[in-house]
């Protein structure tokens, strides 16, 4: 996800987010899974400018929570953190000037001072992802996504448990 809430899928697809809120970008499938993760971005419309930015960034582990602000302060289980140690299950946290990316064997997330989020995932989480970003392998014909509109797509992901006051 980009300033001015443009999203570009794994497939390739590119659009414009239309509606503020927070949306799950991708997780594991499997909630079960010993290596389970999830992001959700919040992209909010700022003023004075009225430009739409990803203010925050939360990502979710089995026994660990992250949070990074458009600021790039970093909250760790509720915690505000300066320094990049995560506790525990392989999960790296490094910064540079601009940007902060945390990762694990099979994902890196990168956030930076322009609300840029950028997401990969290793081969062998291809087939285990699911979300806004969609899989990395086909999952729906594409005639059909062509048909369904960008805030009709991203509606479905929306992160119910982040609430808001959009109708």
């Amino acid at each position: 996800m980009e300033t001015g809430g443009s999203i570009t899928l794994f497939s390739g697809t590119t659009g414009t987010i239309p509606v503020m809120g927070a949306y799950e970008i991708i997780t594991h499938c499997d909630e079960l899974a010993a290596d389970w993760f999830r992001v959700v971005a919040k992209l909010q419309e700022c003023t004075p400018t009225a430009v739409k930015s990803v203010v925050a960034v939360y990502i979710f582990f089995n026994d660990l929570s992250v949070t990074v602000t458009d600021k790039q302060e970093t909250w760790v289980n509720g915690k505000k953190v300066t320094h990049s140690n995560l506790p525990g299950n392989n999960i790296f946290m490094r910064r540079t000037d601009k940007t902060i990316v945390i990762e694990t064997s099979h994902f890196e997330l990168s956030y930076s001072n322009t609300q840029e989020l950028i997401v990969t995932v290793s081969d062998n989480m291809a087939g285990k992802v699911c979300g806004a970003c969609g899989t990395l392998l086909p999952f729906r014909d594409t005639k059909d996504f062509l048909q369904e509109t960008m805030q009709e797509y991203m509606g479905s992901y929306s992160a119910d448990d982040f609430p808001s006051c959009e109708l």
